[in-house]
């Protein structure tokens, strides 16, 4: 066929005559009752549906190529191609008593969770507006974890891993925020997010460099079903941070087009430990807005969004304690303000489709420091600047308040693509072949400079294929190739120019030996450039209280893991169990120098071979004759060391979090859910050189949540949690602010409320 007339095939499918519309009955595999109003969701363009009183749903035009997911409580979910189906067919749900089964979108393609052959945890983040970060919901998937500096900084630690050893995406494009900095948290807010999608282990196949240690992948809000609206507003308080957390919500759907726009505040106090004493400028506010349009075609689906989001942040410095808990925030503080643009298209051809995500990242992140470290700098060398000079940011100087100095001001623009050919076979087999581009400029604009301005160009090439071998077992193997060029501009003018090439793999198997018993593995390696900041730093970090040095001999970091996850799913009781072993070549990692520098300690990089294992296992008991009880217990543990045996810095102490939960039938208009968490982690006495050791000890939570529903447009949503409830004094292991003598957060009750319209 020739290129005209496969051109002239291409026209002739698009103007084809009107789709026949279909429609199917949803009914109880055992009952053969029809269920009402089961949700279905396409999880490529984020539109649901909702089927009648009777069971029955009529697709769109627009849902001929979808793949969606039926779900209804009590009942497996389970994934249809609309294509396949016949008009006037019926479908089955087969009843279970155990959780709802997630589809997830971070493999190569829209799947249920259990029929992923990728090792991914899925979250959803109903309850986020009670934590006081993204990241703190986060670190409750088993294998997770957070590092943290205060309340709200913070950023999650997949099996050890964390920083640009984990590769984040939102809005369907990878976050590029200046992740290398120890206290620079994950800096995104959880409104208008309702899932998160944890890919434990390399991913460099789906997701390039920085993918060495997993994959966070956030799922925003979906469209409400067309012709709907959904407004909502809600509120927290923090008793211990005296925290107030406003939030907005505005949805809106027709015909084809579907609009989201969400918008929060959030303003915090000090926080006090468990012996109530003030932990001195840990405050923080910040204000976020995001909006989403969307539009839906038979050949053609689109989702445009931004998101801005402004942060202050206030840093504990030397171990202070005490203060007014004044809201307006004190030097020294990180402002930090972040622009998401994104573009996320399905083109769909004949018999394949090409999905194509552009994607545009603006972040300005300061360090504003105090008069006293401000005068400091201006007698030190190292930011002396030439006499008649005129500092191109001295305007932006002048608005900040007096006696305050911008000592750090970095810049870093990214802009991206990811495009994918998705061929599906008749057999459900599928091939994808794609490519995955990232360019980054970062420019400093102040005096003090911690990195050289630098620009980073990336492109990959991959290819991927599942194969179904039976009904219950799928095979996936794929290969990727990728340059990374690193070009940086040194303080006297000079050019420096550093390029990498790598090659990764994954192979893995999703077999279900029994309905029950399934077993995945996984072996799959990624690899992570040096970022320019382990490379060329050269100068003082006052927030994480060093003096840090590059090293411009660095390699790139090479991972290999092999991954098992062995699951049995009863009808009420389940359990499994998911070890790993993961070999990193050329670990890089900071190490103490033994001198100091501007009064601060001296830390450089340097490299060795690292291998760290361990990995899950948990359990779900739901009672036959208490369906309203469940009871889950995960136990998360990591072993690390380098080639020298020693252990490698901020390894994850062993983890063991057990809740138990009971889901009163009070009333259809009111249901009740009260729970019980008790989290504890053991002692972590493997220690790098330059940390402490840390004892073991345990956390009781305790909450309770309803709902009431006036009518069916109009309810209010209620939760009350206690964290922490015997007022423990406590540092995690994780905690920048360790080794400070400071402790975590004591008691805090939060209360959430909010009230949803349906119109």
């Amino acid at each position: 066929m020739n290129k005209l007339t496969y051109l002239l095939t291409i026209i002739l499918f698009m103007i084809e005559g009107a789709y026949a519309q279909k429609t199917v009955t949803i009914k109880d595999h055992h009952t053969q009752e029809s269920i009402p109003y089961v949700a279905l969701y396409n999880p490529e363009n984020r539109q649901g549906l909702v089927a009648d009183e009777n069971g029955q749903i009529t697709f769109p035009e627009s849902a001929i190529h979808s793949k969606m997911q039926l779900s209804s409580i009590g009942y497996e979910s389970k994934m249809i191609l609309v294509k396949e189906v016949i008009d006037g067919s019926t479908i089955y749900l087969n009843p279970t008593h155990l959780k709802i089964d997630e589809v997830v979108i971070s493999g190569t393609s829209p799947s249920l969770q259990k029929q992923e052959v990728m090792n991914v945890e899925y979250l959803k983040l109903k309850n986020s507006a009670l934590s006081n970060s993204l990241s703190e919901t986060i670190s409750s998937v088993p294998g997770v974890q957070q590092v943290t500096t205060g309340t709200a900084i913070g950023k999650p630690t997949i099996r050890g891993l964390s920083g640009t050893r984990v590769a984040v995406f939102t809005h369907g494009i990878r976050l590029e925020n200046q992740q290398w900095g120890a206290e620079h948290g994950l800096g995104l807010d959880a409104t208008g997010i309702e899932g998160a999608e944890v890919i434990k282990g390399p991913a460099s196949l789906l997701y390039g460099s920085d993918a060495l240690g997993g994959v966070l992948y956030l799922v925003d809000d979906r469209f409400v079903p067309s012709n709907q609206t959904h407004i909502e507003v809600g509120n927290t308080y923090n008793t211990n941070t005296q925290g107030i957390d406003n939030y907005g919500k505005i949805y809106w759907s027709k015909d084809r087009w579907s609009i989201n726009v969400s918008g929060s505040h959030r303003n915090h106090k000090d926080y006090k430990d468990g012996d109530g004493n003030i932990i001195t400028n840990t405050r923080f506010h910040t204000t976020d807005f995001k909006s989403k349009v969307g539009y839906r075609s038979k050949f053609w689906n689109t989702t445009l969004s931004y998101n801005h989001l402004d942060e202050k942040y206030g840093i504990n410095e030397d171990g202070d304690i005490g203060g007014d808990r004044s809201r307006s925030m004190m030097a020294p503080y990180q402002p930090i303000k972040t622009d998401i643009l994104s573009s996320e298209n399905i083109f769909y051809l004949p018999s394949s489709k090409i999905k194509l995500t552009l994607g545009y990242i603006s972040n300005e992140r300061k360090e504003i420091e105090g008069e006293e470290h401000h005068h400091h700098e201006e007698g030190d060398e190292h930011h002396h600047h030439d006499e008649g000079e005129v500092h191109e940011d001295e305007e932006h100087h002048e608005e900040e308040e007096e006696g305050e100095h911008v000592g750090l001001q970095m810049l870093l623009r990214t802009y991206s693509y990811n495009a994918q050919w998705i061929k599906e076979f008749e057999n459900n087999n599928q091939w994808i072949v794609g490519s995955q581009g990232v360019f980054k400029r970062n420019e400093n604009h102040s005096d003090e400079q911690l990195i050289p301005n630098t620009d980073s160009r990336n492109v990959g090439l991959f290819t991927t294929y599942n194969w179904k071998l039976t009904d219950h077992a799928n095979l996936l193997l794929g290969g990727r190739y990728d340059l990374q060029n690193i070009n940086s501009t040194l303080e006297d003018g000079t050019q420096k120019d550093r390029d990498y090439a790598a090659f990764s793999f994954s192979a893995g198997l999703n077999w279900y030996l029994t309905e029950k018993l399934s077993i995945k593995t996984n072996l799959s390696s990624g690899y992570r450039a040096p970022n320019i900041y382990e490379l060329a730093s050269n100068g003082s970090h006052p927030s994480a209280n060093r003096y840090e040095i590059g090293n411009e001999e660095l390699k790139k970091e090479q991972a290999l893991q092999l991954d098992i996850a062995t699951e049995y799913r009863g009808e009420h009781f389940g359990w499994y169990i998911n070890p790993f072993i993961n070999r990193i070549q050329n670990y890089i990692y900071l190490s103490p120098t033994g001198e100091k520098k501007e009064s601060l300690k001296v830390y450089q990089y340097k490299q060795n071979d690292a291998v760290l294992y361990g990995g899950e296992a948990g359990i779900h008991y739901h009672p036959h004759q208490i369906h309203w009880m469940h009871l889950n217990s995960d136990l998360s543990m990591v072993y690390s060391q380098d080639n020298d045996g020693n252990a490698i810095a901020l390894t994850p102490a062993t983890r063991i979090l057990t809740k138990l939960s009971f889901d009163i039938p009070t009333s259809p208009k009111q249901p009740l859910q009260i729970f019980g968490q008790y989290d504890h982690s053991f002692a972590q006495n493997r220690v790098a050189d330059y940390e402490t050791k840390t004892p073991s000890y345990g956390l009781v939570n305790l909450g309770i949540s309803g709902a009431y529903r006036f009518s069916t447009h109009f309810a209010i949503n209620y939760e009350l949690k206690a964290n922490n409830v015997l007022d423990k004094t406590y540092a995690s292991h994780l905690s920048r602010y360790k080794d400070l003598g400071i402790n975590n957060l004591g008691r805090s009750v939060v209360l959430g409320i909010n009230f949803p319209i349906d119109l």
